[in-house]
């Protein structure tokens, strides 16, 4: 997969879906059933010097029984994602040939003649737009907020720069994240703006998948107290899921250069975490999205 590394420092649509629960309660494994918690602690995240958000309490899933209408809804747990089975591996032009839930999305611009939402395996840069000032064509907070989910409607996709300052700009940002792995998942860590350590546990910053390890119960600490967690969910390209639990690519709703845009990996390369907060990658490849809302609004 072609990727151009920049290290920034510092179809018809069914909008149905339950609503999350916002009280603390224990979760589910099951996919499809929205009755999670959100994180609703008072703490956020800063992306700018006056702006703090919450994150989604899972991974942006679309979901079809017909492989043309999409529901939407947040993965059941922050933790969970599709991977390379079921219909991530089954995108086939606008659809699905085996109806399912999908979690790998490609990013469509404005300019483009089509809007599927990025529900596509075509490897033709021009049907995603061809403007490199290109916003997303609709974005995907539009659709979390059309389906009120979780109660709330002011869902949004971050900008390449809010995602850089959550990781570089905040005050102790350095001390703030971390890979680690959650109930088995190998994943980003983020710790909210103002944080307390659970009681006998430790996070570590510097460190890999295995320096930071969280069963369920722990975990659930970790979460009150408004740790999230993004997963290695891995990426599509084409109709093919590659790097699943290696590596981490979540979209910003930043474009960059007429068939590009701008995304946030993480993954270990020889026993070593890397992170990249700013990369440009090609629109057509199949990335995650967690969303955020603002805490003021």
């Amino acid at each position: 997969m072609k990727r151009f590394y920049t290290i920034i420092v510092a179809a018809a649509l069914l909008l149905s879906v339950s609503q999350c629960k916002k009280d603390k309660e224990s979760q589910t494994s099951n996919n499809d059933n929205n009755d999670h918690p959100i994180i609703t602690n008072s703490v956020g995240f800063s992306v700018s010097d006056s702006v703090q958000v919450m994150f989604a309490p899972g991974n942006l899933n679309a979901t079809s029984s017909d492989g043309y209408t999409w529901s939407w809804s947040f993965a059941s747990s922050q933790d969970a994602f599709i991977g390379d089975h079921y219909s991530n591996n089954c995108v086939s032009g606008a659809l699905t040939s085996c109806p399912g839930t999908v979690d790998l999305f490609g990013w469509v611009g404005a300019s483009a003649l089509w809007d599927t939402y990025g529900i596509n395996n075509s490897q033709d840069y021009h049907q995603y737009g061809l403007y490199s000032y290109d916003t997303l064509k609709t974005e995907w907070g539009t659709l979390a907020n059309e389906a009120a989910l979780c109660g709330y409607n002011n869902w949004r996709t971050l900008s390449d720069g809010e995602w850089a300052y959550v990781f570089y700009g905040r005050a102790d940002a350095g001390k703030k994240h971390a890979h680690g792995n959650v109930n088995g998942k190998n994943g980003m860590i983020l710790l909210p703006d103002v944080w307390t350590l659970p009681s006998g546990l430790d996070f570590y910053t510097d460190t890999i998948w295995n320096g930071n390890i969280y069963n369920a119960d722990q975990w659930a600490q970790m979460e009150n107290n408004g740790a999230v967690f993004l997963p290695a969910a891995g990426y599509r390209e084409n109709a093919d899921v590659e790097a699943v639990g290696e590596q981490g690519y979540y979209w910003s709703k930043s474009a960059d250069y007429a068939d590009q845009a701008n995304t946030i990996l993480f993954d270990v390369v020889f026993d070593e975490g890397q992170l990249f907060t700013c990369i440009s990658s090609y629109r057509y490849n199949g990335y995650s999205v967690r969303l955020v809302r603002n805490i003021d609004d």
